[in-house]
């Protein structure tokens, strides 16, 4: 359901007499059709009956929202300062978030634009401090149209564009806020680009909100949409295609009763037609004839008669000029009148409400002052508990870091005792194995010895390398992971591929357990992968998810895993690994063998 914007009766707007442009901006978002009528009675229920401050603070929101939808903004108004005042506390009912927004869009049918302008930027502040990505879209594209009310172009498009990017993909259901919707933003940004003549980019973007237009079937929005892709063709010059869809645009209009823009589309078809004075005055007589069958509302009746003036100006038709420019005062006075005392009611009443706002925030300070004692009080009693606790901490850690240290002495003789005596058996091995004097039994031993050597050295490294603390980091791991798979694969038909996925992995801390447990799992799809797979490519993949998820994906084109006993008991080894840091591990084999393992970092 189209987002009730832009309501063309809010009188306040009107008295602004803004130009054409920026009226045109309103009235191309989509409206309720019914909304000069007198609203009917509000269905929702009445704050007065609710037992609790929440119901009552609940309802009176949705009584503010519904009064807007309906064209009572002075009413809408009245229930949003009720919902401040009720709201104050340490954890409000409504996102403050939701109430700026709403205030921001009431100052906007007021035409208080600058009014509107700070209530937006103070929604702004909110919705980043709640990480609320639909409320600054909302923000942001209340914030633009107040910007093009006062003709700041370029303030406006850039916070337009803003509204666009923070529009979520997935919208958050805790809202009572009714937000606007894509097509609002990109037909507004159509228009900006429509006023700087940028007119490839305003097709873009009416283009987009037309093709939403359609999917929704929504009338009101296809005529609107037609009408701009008319006004586009007319700044072009391109006047037949301008005809074209200024015509479609008023049987689309016609087609759904909305009489307004139909009314509104023969105005543009006289500057499209014109100077063809016969043509002109035949889209003339039949706007004037929908003006007085249907009630075409009186904005748009000032936006035809104000585009009649011009064109029959340009024809040298003075007297119909002239007769024109009358009904044209008389409507902008009627305007005016009624746009003054509107400004008049409602800025006193907002001043009452922020007048009553600052007392009673005043009297919560004066309460809070009264509390300041036994607060320092209190932090003293924190602070003495603090040093304690800190002095059992720097105790304890004096007594981690002797255990850390005696770990890396434990690493550092293992790789100078034990790792160079494994280093010169594997050399007495190769040198037995290419001794001529040597018989084929003996040489058969050197290479199994040399192999033994050869596989506890390099278990006996990984274990130095978890010992050792100045590797628990993500990129030392990936790179030790990296060499050692390519080391595995050297020198056989298997071609091993390595990528990160859009990420950066320096920095990020995975602590010896993990490291080694996750190394011994990819370890163990490795080494299937090189005995079982008969596999020609390897493809390792390393992301990293906003919530802290390490995605560890191995993959191969081989034959899969025929049997699951041909991994022995290695992926219930892998599925344990993986849940003793919370983690899990997912594998498939159809065409070839595909194994995944999650991690929370």
């Amino acid at each position: 359901m189209w987002r009730l914007l832009t309501n063309t009766l809010i009188a306040m707007r009107k008295v602004l007499c803004a130009p054409l442009f920026w009226v045109l901006l309103e009235i191309i978002l989509p409206f309720n059709s019914s909304i000069s009528q007198t609203s009917e009675k509000n269905p929702i229920q009445d704050p007065s009956t609710c037992k609790t401050k929440e119901c009552k603070l609940l309802k009176a929101f949705q009584w503010a929202e519904y009064y807007l939808e309906t064209d009572e903004i002075a009413t809408a108004q009245k229930w949003l300062d009720s919902c401040k005042i009720w709201n104050l506390g340490k954890t409000p009912t409504v996102p403050p978030s939701d109430l700026y927004s709403l205030q921001s869009e009431l100052f906007y049918y007021f035409g208080l634009f600058q009014f509107g302008i700070a209530e937006a930027d103070k929604g702004i502040d909110w919705a980043l401090q709640e990480k609320d990505s639909m409320a600054l879209a909302d923000l942001y594209f209340f914030k633009g149209i107040h910007y093009a009310e006062i003709a700041d172009v370029q303030q406006a498009e850039a916070s337009l564009t803003k509204a666009e990017g923070f529009y979520p993909q997935k919208k958050r259901e805790n809202h009572l806020r009714t937000f606007i919707l894509p097509e609002h933003i990109f037909n507004n940004l159509g228009q900006l680009k429509l006023q700087r003549k940028q007119w490839d980019s305003a097709y873009y973007y009416n283009a987009k909100a037309y093709t939403i237009a359609q999917l929704q079937n929504s009338g009101r929005a296809l005529a609107n949409c037609e009408q701009t892709f008319g006004l586009i063709h007319l700044g072009r010059k391109q006047n037949d295609s301008a005809v074209f869809y200024l015509n479609k645009s008023k049987e689309t209009a016609l087609l759904f009763n909305y009489y307004d823009i139909a009314t509104l589309a023969e105005g543009f078809l006289m500057k499209a037609v014109s100077p063809q004075k016969e043509k002109v005055l035949n889209h003339f007589s039949k706007g004037e004839e929908m003006i007085e069958q249907y009630p075409v509302n009186t904005l748009f009746k000032r936006l035809f008669y104000k585009e009649a003036v011009s064109v029959l100006d340009s024809l040298s038709l003075p007297k119909e000029t002239i007769a024109l420019q009358e009904k044209l005062l008389q409507i902008e006075d009627s305007i005016r009148f009624k746009g003054n005392f509107l400004v008049q009611d409602i800025s006193q009443q907002y001043v009452a409400t922020e007048k009553e706002l600052f007392d009673i925030q005043r009297k919560e300070f004066e309460k809070q002052k009264k509390l300041n004692f036994l607060q320092l009080v209190a932090s003293l009693l924190v602070i003495f508990s603090l040093m304690a606790v800190l002095l059992l901490f720097r105790r304890r850690n004096r007594e981690q870091k002797k255990l850390l240290q005696q770990k890396t002495e434990i690493s550092n003789d293992l790789h100078d005792d034990i790792g160079s005596g494994l280093t010169s058996i594997l050399i007495h091995a190769q040198l037995l194995e290419t001794n001529p004097n040597v018989s084929k039994e003996q040489k058969q031993s050197a290479i199994k010895i040399y192999q033994t050597g050869s596989e506890i050295s390099q278990r006996l490294n990984t274990f130095i390398w978890t010992l050792n603390e100045a590797h628990d980091t993500l990129q030392d791991f990936l790179e030790y992971v990296k060499q050692y798979a390519s080391k595995t694969f050297e020198g056989t038909p298997i071609l091993f591929q390595y990528h990160e996925i859009d990420f950066d992995p320096t920095g990020i801390e995975l602590h010896g357990p993990l490291r080694k447990n996750l190394f011994y799992a990819i370890k163990e799809l490795i080494n299937n992968t090189l005995k079982h797979s008969e596999a020609t490519e390897v493809l390792f993949q390393v992301s990293l998810s906003e919530k802290k998820i390490l995605q560890i994906v191995l993959e191969d084109n081989g034959v899969g895993l025929k049997e699951v006993k041909q991994f022995g008991n290695g992926l219930l080894n892998i599925e344990k690994r993986m849940q003793f840091h919370k983690g899990q591990f997912f594998y498939t084999s159809s065409k070839g063998f595909k194994a995944k393992l999650l991690v929370p970092l």
